[in-house]
């Protein structure tokens, strides 16, 4: 893995928000200043991991080069982690979070393609982590291919592998992760973010796109039983806590009159579903400084 992405991406942010950060840890000396090429790394203060909801997909802005790789980070200034740091410049921060990523992909030092192993950063002087992960492992892409451009009876049949998929598999799989992440970062204190349901159906015919209001429901249900599963095996972790989004996205889910979800076939396909700059901020960031603490 090539950490110059990385600490380029964190100084991209800094620089956008006309903010001087001091940073603990440089990873690569191409990105550190020339009298700090020798010092010692110590680590960075908070490391941002997950999937595109962590990755800002979906939320515009200035978009990073990724180089190799195909994290997907277009909007990586306008995701929550970047508004946080943004904040508080103060703690250096280690965005890691990737597009498509799923629970393997963390944790795996030899990932998929298009994918890096987003631990490595992690270490004893990391105090926060944040994480959006599992999504991609019950199979949000094919939810949305099946259920935003086919017939409701394969959306069904989708959602019902989805849902046996939270239900039985994840669990095991989204234990591996807070294990491997506590054991990277024994003293973090480590914030899991759940998922926005996505419609806001009052029942006045917004069956989009082209969706029956029963399929609206059973894909919020899909959705729920996800974020239950997530918040019952964070409860058995310590220092960790759960965070739900969708107190915040009440009101702007997709049908609504001032949605914070990208809305097919306005966005792309990839894009459809994931926050809007508005959900990042008003969603997903609030969400998280609600439980480290308030920004500004």
């Amino acid at each position: 893995m090539k950490i110059s992405r990385i600490t380029a991406h964190a100084s991209a942010i800094s620089l956008a928000t006309a903010l001087t950060i001091a940073w603990t840890a440089t990873a690569d000396a191409t990105a550190r200043p020339a009298d700090t090429d020798t010092a010692p790394r110590t680590g960075f203060d908070y490391v941002a991991l997950g999937d595109s909801y962590s990755a800002g997909l979906g939320s515009g802005g200035a978009p990073y080069s990724d180089g190799e790789d195909s994290c997907r980070r277009p909007g990586s200034m306008n995701a929550y982690p970047a508004l946080w740091h943004a904040a508080h410049p103060d703690a250096s921060l280690d965005f890691e979070a990737c597009s498509g990523a799923k629970t393997d992909d963390v944790v795996n030092e030899e990932p998929r393609a298009g994918q890096h192993w987003q631990l490595g950063n992690l270490s004893e002087a990391t105090r926060l982590v944040s994480l959006t992960i599992g999504g991609n492992d019950i199979g949000f892409k094919r939810i949305g291919e099946l259920c935003g451009t086919t017939v409701d009876a394969l959306c069904s049949r989708g959602l019902a592998n989805a849902q046996s998929i939270a239900k039985y598999d994840l669990p095991d799989k989204l234990d591996t992760v807070y294990d491997a992440i506590r054991a990277k970062a024994p003293n973090a204190r480590v914030v899991v973010l759940g998922y926005p349901t996505f419609y806001k159906d009052d029942g006045t015919g917004c069956h989009y796109p082209s969706l029956k209001k029963k399929t609206h429901d059973a894909i919020d249900a899909t959705i729920k039983t996800l974020n239950t599963t997530i918040e019952n095996r964070v409860k058995g972790h310590s220092r960790f806590t759960f965070a739900s989004v969708d107190p915040y996205f009440a009101g702007h889910q997709v049908c609504s009159g001032a949605p914070w979800l990208n809305t097919p076939p306005k966005t792309s396909l990839k894009e459809s579903y994931h926050p809007s700059a508005e959900g990042q901020r008003y969603g997903y960031l609030r969400a998280f400084t609600k439980v480290v603490g308030r920004v500004g």
